[in-house]
């Protein structure tokens, strides 16, 4: 895990908890103690959190919004997990099938699976970087929604993009997010993407989440649907089967992708 995503995790459990020692966030994490202190120290630096002796507090002054990380290092990051997903995702869509693609790294990956799959497929997304995987197969009809063009995203938010979105309505959505939480479902962290991704749900008839391990069981800022809105979830081979067990248990389905690319629970099956 990079350092950055031990920094959202420790945030948003300090915000949940209120307070948490130096040694349980190192279990729950599997760094040393050490690293935890180094964090802590970044942390507090920015003032994301406070501490106390053994931990941290809940900083008063923090209104709850971590930085995600940028786009070009996001990009870089957990490319074996997202195309354990996107390879799982893609066994789901049918022919003739028209599909919803939010923004981000994750579904760029999908958009990589989708262009090879050979399907006649209708593809609607707000990003410019998902128009370019696509462009080239003539099976696969793309529409882009405009709307305030994000640079560092390379795709399109705001008031325009979200009620161009009120013109349609798709079978299928994959919704790769930020967060996912039994109770407080799925999440993101900035206001317009979290906007965009209500109304993409609004319109679609099937929601599938898309959420690598380490965003399970993590919750950002900003809420975007329940999990009682959602079909399934796919997440990677290193999601701890006792989440998945858990989840089941409350009603919500994990279908977790194995190296090879098929869905452990395919090989439950067997």
């Amino acid at each position: 895990m990079l350092a950055e995503e031990r920094h959202k995790f420790i945030v948003d459990l300090v915000r949940e908890q209120g307070t948490v020692t130096k040694k349980e966030l190192a279990k729950l994490l599997n760094v040393s103690v050490e690293t935890i202190r180094r964090d802590l120290e970044v942390l507090t630096s920015n003032q994301l959190v406070r501490k106390v002796h053994g931990g941290v507090v809940s900083n008063k002054f923090y209104t709850g919004k971590y930085p995600e990380m940028d786009y070009g290092r996001r990009k870089q990051s957990e490319k074996l997990e997202k195309s354990e997903i996107a390879l799982t995702a893609v066994s789901f869509v049918e022919d003739g099938t028209s599909v919803a693609l939010n923004s981000g790294t994750t579904n760029e990956a999908v958009a990589r699976e989708l262009a090879f799959c050979g399907k006649r497929l209708t593809v609607l997304t707000n990003s410019l970087t998902i128009v370019d995987i696509l462009r080239e197969d003539p099976k696969i009809q793309v529409i882009l929604c405009g709307g305030r063009f994000d640079r560092e995203e390379n795709a399109f938010f705001g008031a325009l993009a979200t009620q161009f979105l009120d013109n349609f309505s798709v079978d299928l959505l994959f919704l790769a997010v930020s967060g996912v939480d039994l109770f407080k479902g799925c999440t993101d962290y900035k206001d317009e993407e979290a906007s965009l991704e209500k109304k993409m749900v609004a319109i679609s008839s099937k929601v599938i989440v898309l959420s690598s391990s380490n965003k399970i069981n993590s919750a950002s800022l900003l809420h975007i649907c329940g999990l009682d809105q959602v079909s399934f979830i796919i997440s990677d081979s290193k999601l701890d089967k006792e989440v998945v067990k858990r989840y089941a248990e409350m009603g919500h389905d994990i279908v977790v992708a194995n190296p090879r690319g098929r869905s452990l629970l395919e090989d439950l099956d067997d």
